[in-house]
This record gives structure tokens, C-alpha cells and sequence, in this order.
């Protein structure tokens, strides 16, 4: 007598003969056979409509078997997944559940994934998908921050110095937002930017103000032009001519200056 499972597996192994197999058949007989890497990769495939015909629905079956068996990459594109939310032309597809990505980013940031970490920080920061929690939210910011994750960094940055996660703190704010803006954050140059430029948790120094603002604007930040101009105008000639030698100086790779504590 066939077994249940090995029904299953035919049933899955006919559905793989039917797929357009431009490229894709091994890794749809491999996930077939229950290997979560080709599981995870025929997901994606069917997700970005890569060598198969574009299917939310088949995207999200094989995702979620590959993230049963753990498979990290899995997990946070699922948590993505229902996150967003993905309907087809035809109506068909993932409708959004906040609760389900909230569930698999916590399956994949509990496992030490960064960008999940973030983003179910998030999730909790913002009470949607799990309780508004900024205890929690500060957690896995720094969890993920610890992994070089910049938007964490930023986050704490800005939790820092709102106090809405405990003490408001300006000095921990500058430094977070430092941290972050070495590792890629505009939004983190900008808000460093501003905090030289009024001395909020750093002593005021309107040529480090200028050289964040400008390095946020050569990255294409929306509100650096405005910010730059602002500063321009409280410098004066000298104050500018070091900020452009600065600022040419770290368009080579040298490392910014760690923010000083107002004294």
C-alpha cells in the first residue's frame, strides 16, 4: 500500500513535470524532494518570476518549506512575503498578515539573522504585527546593530535620543548615529548633521555639520540640499574652505572624527 507520504511526494513530483523547466528543473526536483536551499530557491524563483512563470501562491508553499526546516533566508522572505502582501492581476495571491511576519521574523531573527532582527524590531516599534513594545524594539536594534546593520543603528540612534525606550540621551544618540552613518546610513549623516550643526549631544561644530550634510547629499538624501544651506550660512570663509578640504579628504576613504561630547 502507497504510503501518505510517498502519495504526497508523487503528487509534488507531477507538479514539477507540469512547470516551465527553462533552467529551473533540477532545483524543482531537488525541492521536491524536500532539500530546503532548492525549496528556498524555487520559492524566490516563483517570487521574482525568474525561469518560471511569476506565482505568489507557489512562491509562499515552497518558502514555507524551506522555513519549516529552519532555513533562515526562508523565514525572512516569507516574514516579507506577508509583510507586503503580493496579489496578482487576477486577484490572486498572499493578502498582508502582520502577525504572520511578525512570527517568521522572530523564527529568523532568533536564529540571528540581522535584517530580520531589524525589521521585527520595527514590527514592535511600531505596534504593527506585535505589541508596541520599545523595550523589546531596542532589543533586537541592538542585536542587529551588533552585526553592522545600519538601519538598527539609525533606529537606536533616534530611540536614543527620544527617550521613548528610556533615558533620553543625546550623547548616545550622536554616537549611534555615527556608527550608522559609517556603515552606509544617510538618514543617520543627515541627523549627525544636525546635531553638529546645534550641539545636541556633540559640541557644536559647523564644519563636521557641513562635511555629514554634504556627505548625505552626494548619496542623494532628499533634505541634505536645504541642510547644507542652512549651515552654509552660519560659517564663515575659512570654516568653509576646511570643510571642502574635509570633505575631499573623506570622499577618499578617510575615516570621519568620533563625535565629541559637548563639554
Amino acid at each position: 500500500m502507497i504510503s501518505l507520504q510517498f502519495a504526497s511526494l508523487c503528487a509534488a513530483l507531477l507538479l514539477v513535470s507540469a512547470c516551465d523547466h527553462s533552467g529551473a528543473g533540477a532545483v524543482e526536483r531537488k525541492a521536491a524532494w524536500g532539500y530546503a536551499g532548492a525549496q528556498y530557491d524555487l520559492g524566490m524563483r516563483y517570487l521574482e518570476g525568474s525561469g518560471v512563470t511569476r506565482n505568489y501562491v507557489r512562491a509562499e508553499r515552497w518558502l514555507r518549506e524551506a522555513a519549516a526546516q529552519e532555513h533562515t533566508g526562508a523565514q525572512y522572505a516569507l516574514a516579507r512575503l506577508y509583510e507586503q502582501g503580493a496579489l496578482a492581476p487576477d486577484g490572486f495571491g498572499i493578502q498582508q498578515d502582520a502577525e504572520e511576519a511578525a512570527l517568521w521574523y522572530r523564527k529568523a531573527a532568533a536564529q540571528g539573522l540581522a535584517p530580520a532582527q531589524a525589521r521585527l524590531a520595527r514590527m514592535y516599534s511600531d505596534g504593527f504585527g506585535a505589541p508596541n513594545d520599545y523595550a523589546a524594539a531596542a532589543k533586537w536594534y541592538e542585536e542587529a546593530a551588533r552585526q553592522g546593520n545600519s538601519d538598527a543603528m539609525y533606529a537606536l540612534g533616534i530611540l536614543s535620543r527620544s527617550g521613548i525606550a528610556g533615558n533620553a540621551d543625546d550623547a548616545q544618540a550622536a554616537r549611534w548615529f555615527q556608527r550608522a552613518s559609517e556603515n552606509g546610513s544617510v538618514l543617520a549623516r543627515l541627523e549627525l548633521a544636525q546635531a553638529y550643526a546645534e550641539g545636541r549631544g556633540v559640541e557644536k561644530n559647523a564644519v563636521h555639520a557641513y562635511v555629514w550634510a554634504s556627505s548625505a547629499s552626494d548619496a542623494g538624501a532628499v533634505d541634505a540640499a536645504a541642510t547644507l544651506e542652512g549651515i552654509l550660512q552660519s560659517m564663515t570663509q575659512e570654516q568653509r574652505a576646511e570643510a571642502e578640504r574635509l570633505v575631499r579628504e573623506h570622499q577618499t576613504g578617510t575615516v570621519h572624527p568620533e563625535p565629541k561630547a559637548p563639554s
